[in-house]
């Protein structure tokens, strides 16, 4: 698994339940690739992760930094100097762009206090070109700030060298500062959706996870960089999961990285035309597994006993057993046994719904020959 193929698709899926060992192989994969010089991004949506590393080379981003980090990383990105600015920014628009938001962004300021201002002229405390850009714009938008009114700018503007874009990305990287000389008491992020200026607080959770996922690697990444994901189904709706690979190389499959995305859940396998490694562990064990068909419903339910939705597999299975009843090669116990079977490993209201009904049918077919 170490050794990168250079392929735009050197994508590595490490399966396995709670508890088998999926977080500590990543933490150790890690360990081994900041030895060989690697830029890592770690990724773990559970605050019960095993990343422990430190390491220049290493970059984390997890449920246990909390909450507001969602917002940090998206400040961090927007807080760059001009020189590396252009690719960051128009990254992060990309990632925008990718699930629907536009490129225009807001700031909304709390607990403005107008009397703090002059106190940004302390000698020293920052550069003095953006001291002045930052008091210029405190002062222009002194009522706006004073009402706690959202303050919108297009993302393409951080690019462009002008003062105004220059000043609000200003506003972010002093927060801090300001906090503690009492100008302001925080600083809340909005983005645009729709026409709508939705606070980072009221978006989804999935939507926030890609969002921050994307937005983090977009901060980090370089060529041939490895990226780890732990378990990215937590909070993720069944369509961001089937397609959460395909997002993330969409966005970074021209850096080449080697991904390995530690998960239990089915849906986080890629189409059958997307070639991957699959691996399995158990007991901290890791096994490689080959794709021994083409199907890639029967490749969920070999490998974690789960069925998706509209499944070809299962749909073959049922008429089999249908078939099998009613010619007398298997007895009523043994079909409803296979169906039950099913019903255990399905997560889709209206596959158990379809299920159910095809048990009550061969519940009647038998009753029918009974009668006879």
């Amino acid at each position: 698994m170490l050794d990168n193929n250079n392929s735009e698709y050197d994508v590595n899926i490490l399966i396995g339940e709670n508890g088998s060992g999926k977080s500590i192989f990543l933490n150790n994969f890690a360990k081994d690739s900041t030895k060989l010089n690697k830029n890592i991004i770690a990724i773990a949506t559970s605050v019960h992760d095993k990343f422990d590393i430190r390491s220049k080379k290493f970059h984390f981003y997890g449920a246990r930094q909390g909450r507001n980090m969602i917002s940090k990383v998206i400040k961090k990105s927007l807080m760059l100097s001009q020189d590396e600015s252009d690719d960051k920014i128009k990254s992060f628009i990309r990632v925008l762009d990718y699930i629907g938001y536009s490129s225009r962004i807001g700031i909304q300021i709390h607990g403005f206090n107008p009397y703090k201002v002059r106190s940004l002229e302390i000698e020293g405390l920052i550069e003095t070109d953006n001291k002045y850009d930052l008091i210029s714009l405190l002062n222009k938008y002194h009522d706006v700030i004073l009402y706690n009114q959202i303050i919108s700018a297009d993302l393409y503007a951080f690019t462009s060298g002008n003062i105004n874009s220059s000043a609000f990305g200003a506003l972010l990287k002093f927060e801090d500062i300001m906090k503690k000389l009492g100008i302001l008491k925080g600083i809340t992020l909005y983005l645009e959706k729709d026409g709508q200026e939705i606070s980072l607080q009221n978006a989804s959770s999935g939507e926030l996870l890609l969002l921050s996922t994307l937005t983090f690697i977009s901060s980090y990444i370089k060529r041939n960089s490895i990226i780890l994901i732990d378990e990215p189904e937590n909070s993720l709706h069944p369509k961001w999961q089937k397609e959460y690979i395909k997002n993330i190389l969409d966005m970074f499959y021209y850096y080449h990285p080697k991904i390995l995305i530690a998960t239990h859940s089915a849906l986080i396998i890629p189409l059958k035309e997307q070639p991957i490694n699959l691996f399995s562990i158990e007991n901290n064990k890791i096994n490689q597994l080959l794709r021994t068909t083409n199907n890639n419903e029967e490749l969920l339910f070999d490998t974690f006993k789960i069925l998706t939705p509209e499944n070809r597999y299962l749909s073959n299975h049922i008429i089999e057993i249908i078939n099998e009843f009613d010619s007398g090669k298997i007895s009523l116990l043994s079909a409803n046994k296979k169906i039950n079977s099913y019903i255990e490993r399905a997560y889709d209201p209206k596959q158990i719904k379809f299920l159910t009904e095809v048990k009550e049918m061969i519940n009647n077919i038998h009753k029918t020959k009974e009668e006879k």
